[in-house]
């Protein structure tokens, strides 16, 4: 008979392997993907269900804390990143430091501090086959978009010779600058000029172009980590992109400024169309109706800062499609992605990245950069890489050519419009090179207080201070003593610009 408090011994346990001891004896060898636990051979099935619920969902029993080797019952959490297990307490020594949240664990986190000046080596991209070998080899493609994929919709550009900027000229309305048309205070004064501008802009239904469905092909292939756009006309979502922010907001919902009741804002085109400012018709309001898009001197979505701090890790190409990288803070994210990821540039003028607020080097140029029209590249691009891009026109396909200049890393294609090859400037009828365009004011606002640091009307601040751990954190004089000891633990650095 067994003595007390003794397990008894019971039969050959299944789906086991048994190890075989130099005495012969035969025992259990659990591996490390089994459910059980060695701590649980010999307890009877109401002390191993007891043990489980006093554990708790949060906890992992088999695998154990990475950080301190134990299994103890302490919470557990698992990294967002890596998906490795560790307990709460442990974490909180790095969690309050992490650019990526507090469910990052400390190896994730020492990733994402890896300098951006550090070049690892990787293959040059010298011709329009490098591009398609890049693009069939990624896995986590990371894609900046611009108003530049929906010209060919019929929805003009901001800064060409045709576009919204140019429209705003046109109107001879009393601005300092056209910019200003999109400014939050100069709309708060007149919505007027605002609605007056989208009578001609968004009056119609355009129909998602080739380079939106291109996204939607990369999504389909489980290529595409993530779309940022700075598009507000919502055509990625209607080309079926899920997988994508549109970090200025969308002209699809509009809110009313005083009750911020929702409504469609095709439900009010009507009244826009004919030259009235739409109100809110809910009882006693009469508010403005404004679209939920993000004007100068607004504060981006969190979601925007949050998603780039995690997605740079994550990213293994980074595409950048018909944009001027003009705008702060998107415009940053080219050289906020670490040097080591392949960049290329689909655009109908050459790019220069951006510098970070918090940088002191420039940064290094884009890998390739492909000029001409995004939909005969993107189409050029899925012909060589044998992917099938849905089309909607039925012109018989005709290649474009291709020039490429030895001396610099721009791929012409269609007709080239560079002068010379050893400078590398453009035809007049091109356009002026972005790096040419005098740089605009970033609109820059305290993200603890929501004021705005610059505006118009308002001259810039002595002194702004910028997060350098954070993608897009800035505070004003007034609010940085607090605001910065509770952002993240005090853990982040400061660096004081003027």
């Amino acid at each position: 008979m067994a003595s007390a408090g003794r397990p008894t011994r019971r039969a050959k346990l299944a789906n086991v392997d048994y190890a075989v001891l130099a005495s012969g004896q035969q025992i259990p060898e659990f591996s490390s993907d089994d459910e059980g636990s060695d701590d649980d051979f010999g307890a009877s099935q109401r002390q191993q269900r007891s043990k489980r619920r006093r554990q708790g969902p949060l906890h992992k029993p088999r695998t154990g804390c990475f950080l301190c080797a134990k299994n103890t019952r302490s919470a557990f959490v698992h990294c967002d990143i890596c998906s490795r297990w560790f307990h709460v307490a442990c974490g909180r020594k790095f969690a309050a430091r992490s650019v990526l949240g507090n469910t990052s664990c400390h190896e994730c986190l020492k990733e994402s501090e890896v300098s951006a000046k550090s070049e690892l080596p990787r293959k040059s991209v010298d011709s329009l086959q490098d591009v398609v070998k890049l693009l069939k080899r990624a896995k986590k493609v990371l894609v900046v978009v611009g108003a530049g994929i929906s010209v060919s919709c019929g929805i003009p550009d901001f800064r060409s010779k045709d576009g919204i900027y140019e429209m705003v000229k046109k109107m001879e309305v009393d601005l300092p600058e056209p910019e200003c048309l999109f400014h939050i205070d100069y709309f708060r004064e007149d919505p007027s000029l605002f609605f007056e501008m989208v009578q001609g802009v968004f009056a119609s239904s355009p129909s998602p172009s080739l380079t939106h469905r291109f996204l939607k092909v990369l999504q389909d292939k489980g290529k595409l980590l993530r779309v940022y756009s700075q598009n507000i006309d919502g055509l990625e979502q209607e080309a079926g992109v899920t997988k994508y922010i549109p970090c200025h907001g969308s002209f699809a919902m509009s809110s009313c400024m005083r009750c911020h009741a929702r409504v469609e804002t095709k439900t009010i085109l009507p009244v826009i169309k004919a030259g009235v400012i739409p109100t809110c018709s809910a009882l006693n309001c009469r508010g403005v109706l404004k679209p939920e898009i993000t004007f100068f001197g607004e504060i981006l979505d969190d979601k925007v800062s949050t998603n780039v701090a995690k997605d740079r890790l994550r990213a293994d190409l980074l595409l950048v499609l018909g944009t001027s990288l003009k705008v702060s803070p998107v415009a940053e994210i080219p050289s906020f992605v670490p040097r080591h990821i392949p960049q290329i540039v689909i655009n109908k003028t050459p790019l220069k990245k951006k510098k970070l607020k918090t940088d002191e080097d420039e940064p290094p140029p884009f890998d390739a950069q492909l000029l001409g029209d995004c939909d005969s590249i993107v189409r050029l691009l899925c012909s060589h890489a044998k992917w099938e891009l849905p089309s909607t026109s039925k012109d018989q396909y005709v290649r474009p050519t291709v020039t490429k200049h030895d001396d610099s890393n721009r791929i012409c294609v269609g007709k080239c419009e560079c002068v010379g090859v050893a400078d590398g400037t453009l035809h007049p009828s091109a356009g002026k090179p972005q790096e040419e365009e005098e740089s605009e004011e970033d609109q820059v606002v305290c993200d603890a207080c929501g004021e705005a640091l610059e505006s118009p009307d308002k001259p810039k601040p002595p002194v702004v201070y910028r997060c350098v751990d954070c993608f897009d954190y800035d505070l004003c004089p007034g609010c940085y003593p607090d605001a910065s000891e509770r952002h993240f633990g005090g853990y982040h650095t400061f660096k004081k610009s003027a």
